[in-house]
């Protein structure tokens, strides 16, 4: 099977049918959409019932709430495609998203500009500049065999940019494409709540992101193109700090007094 697409559900139902929609519809066939139910208290779950009964590519997974990435792990470790495509229960595919995909030969597909800026002329700089914290897991398609036993941690954010760096620190070989997938920013989701949990998935995270990268520094040639990483990677974490950590500790001091502090 050429793509295995991956689904976290957690009290989704009031978007998720375009979701598996925009799934159903795609021209190109040979798929398979492993969605899981990540211990929802809405109708998730009739509605994931419904599509894997009209259609068998989709299977459902069930289990107790844990979180986005236990849910994708669990997908993870039943997936059987080339590649994998992970998409949020509240955003969508285009159309012929596969089909753009489906003669994907590098280890990482993304639909992010892989341009230089800042001057950089150097390949492997440019790279790892534009990837290293910008890659996701739902703006990218992931091969397999490349992410091989690498699992996302649980954290309640950030843990896919944890995951997508960790795959690409491994060696992988990324190549762009266009876009093919639709982000849906919405009031009350996963990435609008603040909370001191989460402050701490950042944090937590940062760290993760400082260690992969470091390593994968470390094996590359020649001292200048390691000392031109190290200032990139520096820039990077210095701005995590400043836009997230400290960012989501604000908010997450305000939150109560917003009534946004509760977890979902």
């Amino acid at each position: 099977m050429r793509f295995s697409v991956i689904v976290p559900v957690y009290n989704a139902a009031d978007f998720l049918r375009a979701c598996l929609d925009s799934v159903a519809g795609q021209t190109f066939s040979d798929w398979e959409c492993l969605c899981v139910d990540d211990g929802s208290a809405d109708h998730s779950a009739d509605i994931l019932d419904a599509y894997a009964t009209r259609d068998a590519r989709f299977r459902v997974i069930r289990q107790q709430h844990r979180g986005v990435g236990p849910a994708r792990n669990a997908a993870l470790d039943r997936a059987v495609g080339d590649y994998l495509v992970f998409v949020d229960a509240d955003d969508t595919l285009e159309p012929d998203a596969l089909l753009s995909l489906k003669n994907a030969g590098a280890d990482i597909v993304t639909y992010l500009s892989l341009d230089g800026r800042w001057g950089i002329t150097d390949t492997c700089i440019r790279i790892f500049d534009r990837c290293v914290g910008n890659l996701l897991a739902w703006n990218a398609a992931y091969r397999r065999e490349a992410v091989g036993e690498i699992r996302f941690p649980n954290f309640p954010n950030f843990e896919d940019v944890v995951f997508a760096t960790a795959v690409f620190c491994r060696g992988a070989h990324v190549a762009s494409a266009a876009r093919w997938y639709d982000h849906r920013a919405r009031a009350g989701s996963a990435m609008d709540q603040y909370t001191w949990r989460r402050v701490a998935g950042n944090f937590k995270a940062g760290l993760m992101i400082r260690s992969l990268a470091a390593d994968y520094i470390s094996r590359q040639d020649g001292w200048r193109r390691r000392f031109a990483m190290r200032l990139v990677l520096g820039r990077k974490l210095l701005a995590h700090v400043v836009l997230h950590v400290a960012a989501y500790a604000v908010r997450a001091t305000l939150a109560p007094l917003r009534g946004r502090g509760r977890e979902i």
